[in-house]
C-alpha cells in the first residue's frame, strides 16, 4: 500500500486477499493517512533538496563527491523507518477515534511479517538496508501502544457503539 499525490491511498489486491477483517484493512489505511498526516512526502522533498544543496556546495568548495549510496544508508533510509513507526502510531489512534478495534494492527503486522519470511526465505535483506523497520519490531512497537489506543477507543464511546451493533448482529467488531 502507499500514498499519491493528493492523499489518495492504494492498496493492492495481494494485500486485501492478506487481510481477514475490515479492521485489518482499516489498519492499513489509517497507516497510510498517518504519513500524509505527518506530512511525510514533504518532509522527504525537504531533506532531498536540502542534500542536494550539500552534494552541490561540497563539490564546488572541495571538488569532493559525495557519495549517493552514503546518503541513503545514513539518511534516506533510518529517516524511512523512523516514518512507518510514526505512521503506525497515528494510525492506531486513527483507527481507535474511528471505532475501529486497534487490536487489528499488530495482526495486520503480524500477517505481513509471516508472509515476509515466507517470500525471503534465506535472503532476507539486513535491517539497515530497509525502508520499513522490521515486521516484527513494529508489532512490538505497536503493541506497547495498545492500551493508549483502547483508552482513545473508550473516549470516543467506541465501546458503546461495538455493544450495540454486536445487540443486533453484527459480530465482527470487538
Amino acid at each position: 500500500a502507499f500514498v499519491l499525490p493528493g492523499g489518495k491511498v492504494v492498496v493492492f489486491t495481494g494485500l486485501i486477499n492478506l487481510l481477514g477483517s475490515t479492521e485489518e484493512l482499516a489498519a492499513v489505511v489509517a497507516h497510510e493517512t498517518g504519513h500524509v498526516l505527518a506530512r511525510h512526502h514533504a518532509e522527504r522533498m525537504s531533506t532531498m533538496s536540502v542534500f542536494s544543496i550539500l552534494k552541490i556546495l561540497v563539490y564546488a568548495l572541495f571538488q569532493i563527491r559525495l557519495p549517493q549510496a552514503g546518503l541513503m544508508l545514513g539518511v534516506f533510509l533510518p529517516y524511512s523507518r523512523v516514518a512507518e513507526h510514526e505512521a503506525d502510531s497515528i494510525g492506531l489512534q486513527l483507527m481507535a477515534k474511528a471505532c475501529f478495534d486497534p487490536g487489528a494492527m499488530p495482526n495486520m503486522l503480524a500477517k505481513l511479517h509471516k508472509m515476509e519470511r515466507t517470500m525471503e526465505g534465506t535472503a532476507a535483506v539486513p535491517a539497515f538496508l530497509r525502508t520499513h523497520p522490521l515486521t516484527n519490531v513494529r508489532v512490538d512497537k505497536v503493541m506497547e501502544q495498545l492500551p493508549k489506543a483502547y483508552e482513545t477507543y473508550q473516549e470516543a464511546g467506541c465501546g458503546r457503539v461495538a455493544n450495540s451493533l454486536r445487540q443486533h448482529g453484527f459480530s465482527m467488531l470487538p
